[in-house]
């Protein structure tokens, strides 16, 4: 149940068991607040300073803020907008495979064959847990379209079969490079270069789980993580 309160587009809304919540803009913000588990009044406990995120959905802007995971949203069912509300994964990607550095990019591993030996082969494929995560998290954006965009589009296909050669330390990422594995750096093989410990530039994350998970005992984990 929806209700507009005044004219600045503070609302509340009310779902089953009684739960609530309210957001009172002011001045371009909000302050939002909710009934708490247990339902009842929609202001009865404080979220603080909230703000809109442009797609329907009012948040805390603070990664450090302990309602930092609340959003109240309100869309109209009449203008057909497909939503996904199922819960945010709670995975922690760092051990796993990246397609990207940002956040949600990695990737599930559906297979693997020949670890650590000169014929290792991993299958993986973009996660849809992570692309809920950055639909959600960076954007603010819940509908299935931003987590079917997600998937689908940028430099990494959805799906991908990597291959490398634990005895030499060549192999493939999921950017489809083919890379060496050098004691303090990767060697981009096509390129003749090194790609250097600079992750916003040279996708070095990509590359060091790639080795990680084909070559996990040959890695070793001793170079920057």
């Amino acid at each position: 149940m929806f209700a507009p309160l005044d004219k600045f587009g503070s609302f509340r809304i009310t779902g089953d068991k009684g739960l609530s919540a309210q957001v009172k803009v002011k001045e371009g913000t909000g302050i939002g607040s909710w009934s708490g588990p247990n339902g009842g009044d929609a202001a009865a406990l404080n979220i603080g300073i909230i703000y809109n995120t442009k797609r329907g959905c009012w948040r805390v802007d603070d990664h450090d803020h302990p309602f930092n995971r609340i959003s109240i949203c309100a869309w109209d069912r009449n203008k057909d907008q497909r939503l996904y509300l199922g819960p945010m994964t709670e995975q922690d990607p760092r051990w796993n495979l990246l397609w990207g550095q940002n956040t949600g990019e990695w990737a599930r591993i559906i297979s693997s064959a020949g670890l650590d030996t000169a014929h290792a082969i991993v299958v993986a494929e973009k996660s849809r847990d992570g692309a809920i995560d950055a639909c959600r998290d960076v954007e603010g954006d819940w509908s299935t379209k931003c987590i079917d965009q997600k998937i689908e589009t940028g430099p990494a296909p959805p799906k991908t079969t990597l291959r490398g050669d634990c005895t030499t330390k060549t192999y493939t990422d999921f950017l489809g490079r083919n890379l060496k594995r050098l004691e303090t750096d990767i060697l981009d093989v096509d390129k003749n270069s090194k790609l250097g410990f600079a992750p916003t530039l040279n996708d070095w994350d990509v590359a060091r789980t790639a080795f990680e998970v084909l070559c996990p005992k040959t890695a070793g984990r001793k170079w920057p993580a």
